[in-house]
């Protein structure tokens, strides 16, 4: 079963892929910048390695644990 979750991003790879004109890698990962799955803009995604990706989400975990 797919959740509207995964719904969401699948739409983000495709539609990145379709503006870069190649398929992404399985190593590279559509981030959201604004956070907001549903903003599919152009200007709004970023290509990203799971790292990356990961080390981002994190960072703003550590930094409301630190508050």
């Amino acid at each position: 079963m797919t959740t509207k979750f995964q719904k969401e991003h699948k739409k983000a790879r495709k539609k990145m892929s379709k503006y870069l004109d190649r398929e992404l890698t399985i190593h590279e990962l559509v981030h959201h910048i604004d956070e907001n799955p549903k903003n599919n803009k152009i200007s709004n995604l970023k290509i990203m390695t799971r790292e990356e990706h990961s080390s981002l989400h994190h960072a703003g975990r550590r930094k409301i644990l630190k508050n």
